[in-house]
């Protein structure tokens, strides 16, 4: 009985510390800058993993989200924008700057940003 106990208990402990790695996962913030003199900001708000690889490891191909998050920040980055990346799920996010552009995933925010 105290075995099972102690497993429960374990089991409870470990559920708690991956929900809590989970929300601190959603709420990670890339932040990417130019070569050249930034003219402006632009929010993505889609997949933060392609922006967290080690140097030489390839782009994830389970899902085409992976390239195409890389793909719109290269993008704005060539054309001279500060480039802010979080997950699309993230519902606690704020903007503390002004971002004339705001790319999101569909269908997950109902008017939360307002610029």
């Amino acid at each position: 009985m105290q075995t099972n106990l102690v497993k429960r208990v374990a089991d409870n402990i470990t559920l708690v510390a991956d929900k809590i790695q989970g929300r601190l996962e959603r709420r990670r913030m890339v932040s990417i800058q130019p070569d050249k003199p930034a003219i402006g900001n632009v929010l993505i708000s889609y997949v933060v993993n392609p922006f967290t690889l080690n140097p030489g490891e390839p782009v994830p191909t389970s899902h085409t989200q992976h390239w195409e998050c890389l793909q719109m920040a290269k993008t704005f980055l060539d054309f001279g924008y500060n480039v802010d990346v979080i997950w699309f799920y993230n519902d606690v996010f704020i903007p503390k700057k002004i971002m004339p552009f705001l790319l999101k995933h569909v269908g997950t925010y109902k008017d939360v940003y307002r610029f």
